[in-house]
């Protein structure tokens, strides 16, 4: 087990220093989140009106029809801009370890051909989406329950559907079934340091936190309004560098893996024996 943990913290590095070679990734990530609060901002008001709308019969168990309608296309429009943009930045993920120029015009142009896929699986995506949210909503505790390992199921099915619709010119259902064949045949149900990056995430946030709470109290101790402003700036925007850092580090890391399991390819900067350790094969019952 300490041996999986450490071969994931050597990709992590590897992937950090890929990040560190191309700074101007992170600018995708950054113009996503701007459009996802401008979608959310914008759908604010359906949701209120159909909320307002249909009080009378939505219960403590969740949305009625119309919310779920509403929902969905939420869903439709926010996994696009996701998906959009994470293929994106796969596109040039994929130039950067293959020693090309990563461009964001020229990968921009390459997920644009892909749009008709893209759109189908988001589609594909919201529907999933709201029937989970129907579960969870309408089926009580076993709901929840199903409905969280559904996710979960679906999430680790998906894993390299993006990867998947930037390099090969087929439809989002080929792309999920070769993902999930792929993630199965090739290294069963877990793949170490699928939680890596996202540990190492809280564990940053969690001092940052501390210390930017800190400031902000002190600030209010001795009623100064400028001290609580810059703590709390200074906390808003850490938080907001880390997230960004932690999104563009998950699609280099699922990227890295998709491209050594497709061709073994190994980019520069990563060992090969580390990249083969990085994944656990399934195991057979019988």
């Amino acid at each position: 087990m300490f041996s999986s943990f450490t071969n994931s913290w050597k990709l992590t590095k590897s992937s950090f220093a890929i990040l560190m070679s191309e700074k101007k990734l992170l600018i995708i990530p950054f113009i996503s989140t701007i459009v996802l609060i401008g979608i959310m901002a914008v759908f604010a008001v359906p949701f209120f009106l159909a909320s307002g709308i249909t009080a009378e019969s939505t219960s403590e168990e969740g949305m009625n029809f119309l919310g779920y309608v509403v929902l969905f296309f939420y869903y439709m429009v926010s996994y696009t801009i996701v998906i959009f943009f994470n293929s994106i930045l796969v596109d040039m993920v994929l130039k950067k370890i293959s020693g090309l120029n990563a461009s964001f015009s020229e990968s921009t142009g390459v997920v644009l051909s892909k749009i008709v896929s893209i759109l189908g699986y988001a589609f594909i995506a919201s529907t999933v989406g709201v029937i989970l949210s129907v579960i969870r909503d309408k089926g009580g505790l076993l709901g929840k329950i199903f409905a969280f390992f559904g996710g979960m199921a679906w999430n680790l099915a998906t894993f390299f559907v993006v990867p998947i619709l930037v390099t090969q010119n087929i439809g989002p259902i080929q792309a999920i079934k070769k993902s999930g064949g792929l993630f199965k045949s090739t290294w069963g149900e877990q793949v170490v340091g699928n939680f890596t990056i996202g540990g190492a995430t809280v564990l940053l946030m969690i001092p940052i936190m501390i210390v930017t709470t800190a400031i902000i109290v002190a600030g209010a101790a001795v009623d100064s309004l400028l001290i609580i402003i810059l703590g709390a700036a200074l906390m808003v925007v850490s938080l907001i560098v880390i997230s960004l850092v932690s999104s563009v580090l998950s699609i280099i890391y699922q990227t890295i893996l998709y491209k050594f399991a497709t061709d073994k390819t190994v980019p520069v900067g990563f060992d090969p024996t580390i990249l083969q350790n990085a994944f656990r094969a399934k195991r057979r019952l019988i």
